[in-house]
């Protein structure tokens, strides 16, 4: 979450931390630029559906574009 912040995302949720059997832990962070971008995940709570499941297939394709720059 450190590295986040660093990166310009200084809101962050931990969703889900899950150990596995190696000793290993996987984790899954959402963050935002925008306090306000969280919201909807901070009403729904962890492990909710994110927010980009209620998109259309046109809009997750153009944000996942802008994402790969």
């Amino acid at each position: 979450m450190e590295m986040l912040t660093w990166c310009g995302f200084p809101h962050s949720r931990l969703d889900y931390q899950v150990s596995l059997p190696n000793g290993r832990d996987r984790l899954q962070i959402v963050a935002a630029r925008e306090a306000g971008t969280l919201s909807s995940y901070d009403a729904a709570g962890p492990g909710a559906a994110p927010p980009w499941a209620s998109m259309n297939a046109s809009t997750v394709k153009r944000l996942m574009a802008k994402l790969r720059r």
